[in-house]
């Protein structure tokens, strides 16, 4: 099942052609390639919960799963896809693997909140997944997201209370840090 999964994800990025995706604008290749096809979100989500499902307390098929932890992550543009789901379930109590590639996963995530210029509670996800293990706080990749976060004045408008940007947003009151082993 997995290995059909990851060639279903695999083919929807080499998809169309780039004749059928002529007069469609996007920002990517892969966003271009889903405005052209309307059910591929719809597929994609039915197969993310299907594989969380299947991760969900199975440490094998974890592990599996992990192998093709960044080609769930490069969903994250597309518009009615929950990568969170699949992310979570894959990286769930997993502190070996969340050491090993948090800061890599995080710095994907934040340059997507800072390309969108836009905060998503998925993107929350996403970091909160990788802030706590097992209850436990992952202290060297919650110093990675603080030191992002405050290195870049863009996601520290978004990200901080009290800024401009922060104070328009609906998660303005939210620290990700602090507040990540009150959420898990």
């Amino acid at each position: 099942i997995i290995r059909c999964a990851a060639a279903v994800l695999e083919s929807a990025h080499s998809g169309l052609s780039r004749e059928a995706l002529s007069g469609i604008s996007g920002d990517n290749e892969l966003e271009l390639e889903m405005l052209a096809n309307k059910q591929t979100p719809q597929l994609l989500q039915h197969l993310f919960d299907l594989l969380r499902v299947l991760a969900r307390d199975n440490s094998t098929v974890q592990s599996k799963l992990l192998q093709h932890a960044d080609l769930f992550l490069s969903y994250l543009s597309i518009a009615d896809v929950d990568v969170a789901t699949i992310f979570t379930a894959t990286v769930l109590n997993n502190a070996d693997i969340i050491k090993k590639k948090g800061k890599e996963w995080c710095k994907i995530i934040l340059a997507e909140v800072s390309k969108r210029g836009q905060l998503k509670s998925v993107h929350l996800e996403l970091i909160i997944s990788l802030l706590s293990c097992n209850g436990e706080p992952v202290k060297d990749i919650q110093d990675f997201v603080r030191a992002e976060i405050q290195s870049s004045s863009e996601l520290e408008n978004m990200l901080v209370p009290g800024s401009m940007m922060a104070e328009a947003s609906d998660v303005s009151q939210f620290d990700p840090v602090k507040d990540s082993n009150d959420i898990l």
